[in-house]
């Protein structure tokens, strides 16, 4: 249990040797390992969890609250205090060099909204000026590829291998799409007289 955790307990302590506070942050519900990762509400399991630490007697006492009662709480005395990096934080226990590794999936994504932009733009002023069919539903299509890599693995570059070769199929299908809607539709207003 959280209340008495030996790693908790030596995190903590670590927190009061770097900065006089002995506090810690738990996400519970959004990412936790009794919900892995799938977002949302909690579930059942992560609320009894909570329910447990908090009616378990030991060193550490379990606030739950909103995600930033924590640092609203910390007066700029105690913020003074905490150590200041002057490097990248890195998470080293999950995502280490997202920012940098698989550029050509956030490029792939990245050229897909902008040609989307002009493919919905161009598909708009075809539909009111020459009457052309919306193409809604190849857009909707363009878009449901793009959507999907926004997942919390794929776009941040942390899936495994296999599913950036998805995601770059995924995109080059998706610009496919979005380039057929433009040239469809600056086709149909390059018509007008």
């Amino acid at each position: 249990m959280y209340t008495t955790d030996a790693k908790t307990l030596e995190r903590l302590q670590e927190n009061k040797e770097r900065s006089g506070l002995p506090i810690d942050f738990y996400y519970l519900g959004g990412g936790d390992k009794n919900n892995a990762d799938r977002g949302g509400a909690p579930q059942q399991v992560s609320l009894k969890t909570l329910e447990k630490c908090l009616a378990t007697k030991g060193p550490v006492t379990v606030i739950p609250g909103r995600a930033d009662l924590m640092f609203n709480a910390i007066t700029d005395e105690q913020a003074a205090l905490f150590p200041t990096w002057e490097k990248d934080l890195l998470l080293i226990q999950h995502s280490t060099g997202v920012l940098t590794s698989m550029g050509y999936t956030k490029k792939l994504n990245r050229d897909a909204e902008i040609l989307a932009n002009a493919a919905e733009r161009a598909a708009v002023s075809a539909h009111l000026f020459s009457k052309a069919v919306y193409p809604a539903g190849q857009l909707q299509k363009g878009w449901e590829l793009v959507l999907r890599n926004h997942f919390h693995d794929t776009l941040p570059a942390t899936s495994i291998p296999i599913a950036h070769e998805y995601a770059w199929n995924d995109g080059i299908i998706a610009l496919n799409q979005f380039s057929g809607v433009y040239a469809d539709s600056v086709g149909s207003l390059s018509r007008l007289k």
